[in-house]
């Protein structure tokens, strides 16, 4: 697949590619270090549902079911998306698990994949510069800011890349690779409950070796699904998983498109076409360089669809960026052949001090510290399995973490179509309430749910609704209700509901 090596390519590789390789790395876990340093308080909500499932793990083990995820299939059915990620930070971090240690996560995460982003690089085009590696942190700010939120994406991207790369390569693949890519299939179905990312990108993959003149030959991807499917079965929440798997990958999407379910996941959320451009422009260009690439090079299409499609993809939900950089910077390798990109190296250094400021801001947009004082009102005045009505999925997260013990039951935990597909009336009540319909929303907080607790953030809004509305229409409501025990002020809310 690599364009035959000018005489003296041998000895550039060997003199180039250590210093060039240790340069990519020491400056990748510079970034992360200045965007995540430590003692930082971290980013998103994510990372507190990761650290208290973890915490989990490693002080117990696997749970039969998680009390805090009241409502879900995970509170009778404990089902994990993230096992192996949960895993590996209960196996690393211990009892002792807690926010202190995720910058040194984030650090080793990031650092972890522009090693392998070099090594599929090399697997695609064995003459590629290390010099190519610069892209990485230029492409989008967006993938910057991902990786600080320690994301079990950025665990499983791992095993994904080098899977793509591998079916990518020319065919016919030998019982070694076949072996291989079944293993990686395997490690990313432990990491990460995608299961159809992997099937559907190696069918793209497929019908790039045909554009580049090859043959379909979609058996390629038996080893995949045999690993996938070994995953699946051997997984210690086996059968649990098959009903997540089915809730996320079928019954989600298709509540979404046929309009049953009104809360759009942010999967497919997509962002708006000013931060598009800000965020990730220069990874919408590589894709479109990508495509001009391969139309006069055709055999670079099993790499260079996949990227290509990725990045389209990731126009309508921009977590996708997470995995298009790095496809786009193996891609970019595949079809330079041999020679020395100084000159983008130098263009992607200087687009990193346009990256860098723009995935800063959205760092530190992303840190809610004051989120740990609700937490702690919750503590000092919950009893163990009281019911939190919280409007907004994300703030379940810390606020679970902050009361851990106390196993209290919050609503919509980590996504609310997990409750809608467990109980739909239950989400129906919720999200009249959170659309600001219900007359009576005390009472339903009471009656429905026994709730003893209310939590919503300044702005709260449901999705296409007017920004505060949600906010102003509960306000008025706990206002009118007499029976107030306690409450705390923006920019988060709280209330206690007397018993």
């Amino acid at each position: 697949m690599s364009v035959p090596a000018p005489d003296g390519a041998r000895s550039f590789v060997r003199f180039e590619t250590p210093g060039i390789l240790a340069l990519a790395i020491f400056g990748c876990l510079g970034i992360f270090v200045y965007l995540a340093p430590l003692g930082s308080w971290p980013v998103g909500f994510d990372v507190w549902w990761n650290l208290h499932i973890a915490r989990m793990f490693a002080e117990s083990g696997i749970p039969a079911a998680v009390p805090e995820a009241g409502f879900t299939q995970l509170a009778r059915s404990f089902a994990d998306r993230q096992l192996g990620f949960h895993g590996l930070l209960a196996l690393i971090g211990g009892a002792r698990l807690g926010p202190a240690a995720v910058p040194p996560f984030v650090w080793g995460l990031a650092t972890l994949q522009v090693v392998v982003v070099f090594f599929c690089a090399r697997l695609a085009n064995r003459r590629v510069s290390a010099l190519w590696l610069f892209l990485l942190p230029a492409l989008s700010s967006t993938w910057l800011f991902r990786l600080t939120a320690l994301r079990d994406m950025a665990l499983a991207v791992l095993p994904l890349l080098a899977l793509l790369t591998l079916l990518g390569l020319p065919d016919p693949a030998g019982r070694r690779r076949k072996f291989a890519i079944a293993g990686l299939a395997a490690f990313f179905g432990y990491v990460h409950g995608a299961f159809a990312l992997p099937l559907g990108l190696g069918l793209v993959v497929r019908v790039g070796h045909r554009l580049a003149g090859g043959a379909l030959r979609l058996g390629a991807l038996v080893p995949v699904l045999a690993g996938l499917t070994v995953a699946l079965v051997v997984r210690p929440d086996f059968p649990a998983n098959l009903e997540l798997l089915c809730t996320l990958n079928v019954r989600m999407p298709l509540g979404v498109f046929s309009g049953a379910l009104q809360i759009t996941p942010t999967e497919f959320a997509a962002p708006g076409l000013g931060l598009l451009l800000r965020s990730s422009l220069p990874a919408l260009i590589a894709a479109g360089v990508l495509v001009g690439l391969a139309l006069c090079r055709r055999a670079a299409w099993p790499f260079v669809l996949p990227a290509v499609a990725v990045s389209v993809g990731a126009v309508f939900g921009s977590r996708l960026f997470e995995l298009a950089v790095p496809l786009l910077v193996i891609a970019l390798a595949a079809s330079a052949g041999s020679r020395r990109p100084w000159i983008e190296a130098l263009v992607a250094v200087a687009l990193l001090f346009h990256m860098l400021p723009t995935a800063r801001q959205s760092v530190r947009a992303n840190r809610f510290p004051e989120l740990a004082q609700v937490g702690d009102w919750l503590r000092d005045r919950a009893r163990p399995g009281d019911v939190v009505f919280v409007t907004g999925w994300g703030m379940t997260s810390p606020l679970a973490w902050a009361t851990r013990g106390l196993q209290l039951r919050f609503t919509g935990v980590t996504d609310p179509s997990l409750m809608w597909a467990e109980s739909p009336t239950d989400f129906d009540a919720w999200w009249r309430i959170k659309s600001a319909q219900d007359p009576d929303p005390i009472g339903t907080l009471r009656r429905h749910f026994r709730a003893r607790f209310v939590v919503f953030v300044a702005g709260d809004a449901a999705p296409g609704h007017p920004a505060g509305e949600t906010q102003r229409y509960l306000l008025a409501a706990i206002d009118r209700f007499h029976g107030v025990a306690g409450r705390i002020a923006g920019p988060w809310y709280a209330c206690q509901l007397v018993d």
